[in-house]
């Protein structure tokens, strides 16, 4: 789905997190009402380009979201700086919640 290196662009701000890097094809079944948003939220604009949903973000978005970066890794990932370049691997919520309770939340 996100496999690939993307760069964190200088367009990011507190509302969200521009990535460059391989780009997702949307179909037109992506084009749907805007529905509710959290902090690490990953959107696919319309030209399949990634942004991930800041401390900032509006209350409702209107891209696909394709994922949600874990609570636990929210912090790391939006102290990164411009230029900066990340992975994503997909994790289940047991790992999540495992990896919760590893950083002593």
């Amino acid at each position: 789905m996100m496999e690939g290196e993307y760069v964190i662009t200088p367009t990011s701000d507190r509302v969200g997190t521009r990535l460059d890097g391989p780009r997702l094809e949307r179909g037109k079944a992506d084009d749907g009402p805007s529905s509710p948003m959290v902090s690490g939220a990953i959107q696919v604009t319309g030209q399949g380009l990634l942004i991930v949903m800041g401390p900032d973000h509006p209350t409702t978005g209107g891209y696909p979201v394709v994922g949600v970066i874990a609570r636990v890794d929210l912090g790391p990932f939006f102290a990164r700086r411009i230029g900066a370049r990340v992975r994503f691997r997909a994790a289940s919520l047991d790992e999540a919640r495992a990896a919760w309770r590893l950083r002593g939340f």
